[in-house]
């Protein structure tokens, strides 16, 4: 069943919504709705559409992230489920909104539902908002080839400047490292920037916690999970070309 589906639309601030359409896409069908004279109404006309056919309770909010505007889109409490709704084009697959230049901006349909029933969501205590993601008290797992350069840590917000400490669990050492993210959010650490030989099969494996610039602790948000820390293994790698 699919009775609760999550949703992350990110658009430019720059863009303008005086004349913004939507458009929505399932299994089998798929429509558009506007024009609509600011993305606020677009969003609760999305809301009023998708309550409509599915019933539940469709929310979102809005967060300005750089020159974004990350828009966090819950539905939850479905009446129907949509993987089984022939009508209306069985299950939701992407959202997008489109803004006055003729631009989609879209994001899937991620069903949490579907996620949890077949296994694929770590099991971790409820969040303190259920509507939000999970908050789990291990690190998230990474596993980087050795000689891979450098370790990109994703998730953040983008063109920002953040503090990343990363504790050799083999020998307690702690090394403090700054980046600034790309356009994308994602945040480079340059192993040559650390001492030679340290990032191997034989050291590790490395836990890495960020604090931003005020020096408060960062959360990173993959899938249905927060987490407050990253723990990276270097592993030998296996490619080779001839």
């Amino acid at each position: 069943m699919a009775l609760s589906y999550v949703c992350n639309l990110k658009v430019p601030v720059a863009s303008t919504w005086a004349v913004s359409n939507s458009f929505n896409l399932q299994q089998t069908q798929s429509g558009g709705t506007g024009p609509f004279a600011s993305l606020a109404l677009l969003l609760a006309d999305a809301k009023s559409l998708y309550e409509s056919l599915w019933g539940g309770t469709l929310s979102y909010t809005q967060t300005v992230n750089g020159s974004f505007i990350d828009i966090a889109i819950t539905y939850t409490g479905l009446a129907t489920d949509p993987t089984t709704d022939a009508v209306n084009g069985y299950d939701l697959v992407s959202f997008s909104a489109i803004d006055d230049a003729s631009t989609f901006f879209s994001a899937a349909w991620l069903s949490t539902t579907i996620c949890e029933d077949n296994g694929l969501c770590p099991t971790c205590p409820p969040s303190v908002n259920p509507d939000d993601a999970t908050d789990c008290p291990d690190c998230y797992s990474d596993e980087v080839p050795f000689c891979d350069t450098p370790i990109s840590i994703l998730g953040l917000a983008d063109s920002t400047q953040y503090t990343f400490s990363i504790i050799d669990q083999a020998t307690g050492m702690t090394y403090t490292y700054t980046a600034t993210t790309d356009a994308n959010g994602q945040a480079d650490l340059a192993t040559a920037d650390f001492p030679t030989g340290l990032f191997t099969p034989y050291n590790g494996p490395f836990t890495i916690t960020i604090n931003d610039a005020n020096g408060d602790p960062v959360v990173l948000t993959y899938g249905y999970v927060n987490y407050s820390c990253v723990e990276v293994t270097i592993t030998n790698s296996t490619d080779y070309t001839p």
